[in-house]
């Protein structure tokens, strides 16, 4: 074998070598420990799975802690007597004269699992404007899950009275369901919890203060005279007939802003009368913007000022960014032309 040949051999034996020990560690290092690797890859993802439903289950389940500690039971057979006993308190607390009627509701149930069960309470009764007032803070103190749903006023008695009928107002609370992992025993709020008590002046009693359900004896209104009465009979409102030019402004019931349609309802001496924009008032006022906040009105001189729903329109204010921001903005946005 002369020197090429034997270069050529070894060329050849190296070539063979390489291949059957890239073979040897692939077929004995590599493919096991690949195997390896996509087994341990599987075992991480399912433990990343797990964590983020264990993540979930203890957001749920502090959730469902969280509204069993605000309920007035866990158990919800017993938890319509508890808010029956609870509203009462309440309705001591505030003077009112009410009746309490249950309200049978079927639980919520998703996925065959029962979420919650709704509680309900139709309350009905008597008491002044202060009194309704009072129960609804007192209410709204409690330290549970608890909402009032609707409720209508109305006056009760003749035009003297202070009394209010209340009506169709509906108290829920709920008891949550089962929960849908293991959870430890929630201590439970006592429905024995003191009830919440008012200290210092109230943030709502300029609610009744301003009790738009009674008739007020406002002061004549020092406004300048119309330069342009209107006529006796003249209809300046849908519905409204002035009788002769010389009347007075009213208390603002109300306002309606449905869409593109405005006004407002406005107590004048022939009862609750609807002004719709650019309507003149029986003081020479003309409406020329409604708001839910209140009613913008333009006086004989041109002056642009507002009046606040329950208040007098004796009580007109010059309508500033200062005076009240919302109404302002809206009126400069919407209605000033």
């Amino acid at each position: 074998m002369n020197q090429r040949e034997k270069i050529l051999a070894i060329a050849v034996g190296v070539v063979l070598a390489i291949l059957v020990g890239n073979f040897l560690v692939n077929r004995v290092l590599l493919g096991p420990l690949n195997k390896a690797n996509d087994r341990i890859a599987g075992v991480q993802k399912e433990i990343d799975g797990y964590n983020r439903q264990l993540k979930y289950q203890k957001q749920v389940l502090g959730d469902w802690t969280n509204a069993s500690r605000q309920s007035l039971s866990d158990n919800p057979e017993k938890a319509p007597i508890a808010l029956s006993e609870r509203i009462t308190m309440l309705i001591s607390a505030a003077g009112l004269h009410a009746n309490k009627q249950p309200v049978g509701v079927a639980p919520i149930k998703g996925g065959g699992d029962i979420w919650y069960y709704p509680i309900a309470i139709n309350l009905s009764g008597k008491g002044t404007l202060a009194q309704i007032v009072k129960f609804l803070e007192l209410f709204y103190m409690e330290p549970y899950n608890v909402k009032i749903t609707s409720l209508t006023l109305q006056r009760s008695g003749g035009s003297n009275s202070d009394q209010l009928s209340f009506n169709n107002c509906r108290i829920e609370t709920l008891v949550p369901g089962p929960p849908p992992v293991k959870a430890p025993a929630v201590e439970v709020r006592p429905v024995t919890h003191p009830v919440p008590t008012l200290s210092g002046p109230s943030r709502y009693a300029r609610i009744p203060d301003r009790d738009i359900f009674q008739p007020k004896k406002t002061r004549l209104p020092v406004t300048p005279p119309n330069p342009n009465p209107p006529s006796p009979g003249a209809r300046t409102g849908p519905g409204t007939i002035i009788a002769d030019s010389s009347g007075r402004p009213g208390d603002v019931i109300g306002t309606t802003v449905i869409g593109d349609q405005m006004g407002a309802y406005i107590r004048n001496r022939s009862g609750i009368e609807w002004y719709k924009v650019e309507d003149a008032l029986e003081n020479g006022m003309k409406v020329v913007y409604v708001h839910p906040l209140g009613v913008v009105v333009k006086d004989p001189l041109g002056r642009i000022l507002y009046v606040e729903i329950g208040s007098n329109l004796d009580q007109t204010a010059p309508l500033t960014a200062d005076a009240l921001p919302e109404l302002y903005e809206a009126y400069q946005t919407h209605g000033a032309r």
